[in-house]
């Protein structure tokens, strides 16, 4: 299924969304001050704050955060852990970026032969024997499982989505996904081709992600629809103040 290359929420400039009243960001604990308290740095701007906290933050873990910025100040007003699978794939190198993966999927391009092709360019370029077996190994797991995993690198930060095949593969008439990106943080959801018109189910974790997409439903061609559920198997909720508006 072709997709539209036009700008996307998932690409916007940086500091449009990081300059935002409401901030969804990835973070990790600094310095604990104490069981309420912790000094935390915003992985997206590169930053440390200080956040009340309902619950301690883990040593070496890594989050995904909903702020509410007010003058120089943050309030926590959601935070999903990212559980271990996910934190160790988002340490593999990212082999293309967030732009160049929306331009191959715009040209028709099927998930797994970007994932293949991405790989076996790499593998080519290295001398490192090591790191080669590894590629290699990825390129025959891409090969014969039934989705498609590819991480990618956008304003430094990495990211991924997986693409799930049917039976009848990567369909023109219905392509599903699941993905992680450190701006909106976990989405999953489909875009199907009916009648000729691409139509997107989109679920998102927070409100804020589902603000940010929805503020781009007019550069998007296709009819969007946006849920917001809390656990999609994931990330995993951690803390959530539903006394904050803004």
């Amino acid at each position: 299924m072709k997709i539209s290359s036009a700008t996307t929420p998932l690409a916007l400039p940086l500091e449009k969304l990081i300059q935002a009243k409401t901030l969804s960001t990835l973070l990790q604990l600094s310095k604990p001050l104490n069981n309420n308290q912790a000094i935390v740095r915003l992985l997206t701007s590169n930053q440390e704050v200080t956040l009340q906290l309902k619950t301690p933050l883990e040593k070496e873990a890594l989050y995904h955060a909903v702020l509410q910025k007010k003058d120089e100040s943050y309030t926590l007003k959601e935070l999903f852990k990212l559980p271990l699978p996910l934190k160790q794939l988002l340490k593999a190198p990212a082999l293309l970026t967030l732009e160049n993966l929306i331009q191959r999927l715009a040209k028709a391009d099927d998930p797994q032969k970007i994932a293949i092709e991405t790989l076996a360019a790499k593998i080519l370029t290295l001398s490192d024997k090591e790191q080669a077996t590894v590629l290699l190994d990825q390129l025959s797991q891409q090969l014969l499982s039934d989705s498609t995993s590819l991480i990618y690198e956008h304003h430094g930060l990495k990211g991924y989505v997986k693409f799930k095949k049917n039976k009848r593969g990567f369909s023109q008439e219905m392509l599903r996904f699941e993905a992680y990106f450190p701006l909106l943080g976990a989405l999953k959801g489909a875009v199907s081709l009916v009648s000729g018109r691409k139509r997107a189910k989109i679920i998102v974790i927070s409100q804020r992600s589902k603000e940010i997409l929805e503020a781009a439903k007019e550069n998007l061609p296709m009819l969007l629809t946006v849920l917001v559920e809390e656990d999609l198997g994931i990330v995993v909720p951690t803390q959530k103040l539903l006394d904050l508006k803004g």
